[in-house]
């Protein structure tokens, strides 16, 4: 595969023969934050403020398949 940066991470691209799109994050290699909960912000007293961890993008990265949107078959 090809290594490519995207957003300070290390994401490996798939390619179709390396395995199974995760069905996690059906193959974005992204899932709601964990933090926010998928809402990109976070309560704040009276206000809310953008979430710390997603940057208020409201995904991550998705832990089953490394961001890369594919699970490997097993050899």
């Amino acid at each position: 595969g090809v290594d490519s940066i995207k957003s300070g991470m290390a994401l490996r691209q798939a390619r179709p023969d390396d395995g199974l799109i995760c069905s996690s994050c059906t193959g974005t290699g992204k899932v709601p934050c964990f933090n926010c909960r998928g809402k990109g912000e976070l309560p704040a007293g009276n206000r809310s403020v953008p979430c710390y961890i997603c940057k208020g993008e409201k995904l991550w990265y998705c832990a089953d398949c490394q961001a890369t949107g594919m699970i490997r078959r097993k050899r």
